[in-house]
């Protein structure tokens, strides 16, 4: 069995199951389908700022769906 990123899993329940529920932090919820799109969103954000496949960019986040 070859490995898989966590990545192409998201997509891949983004496509299969889309409005299953992917996070959730208190009532907040968020479909995988909606983590794709924001996770793409992010993304094309970063290409924009000149990151390349398969460099390594930190994320500073506060805990919940956003």
């Amino acid at each position: 069995m070859g490995s898989v990123m966590v990545p192409s899993l998201v997509a891949e329940w983004g496509v299969r199951t889309p409005s299953a529920v992917a996070v959730s932090a208190g009532d907040e919820v968020l479909s995988y389908g909606d983590l794709v799109e924001r996770a793409d969103r992010l993304a094309r954000s970063l290409v924009g700022r000149g990151v390349r496949r398969g460099e390594v960019v930190g994320v500073c986040a506060g805990r919940g769906v956003d």
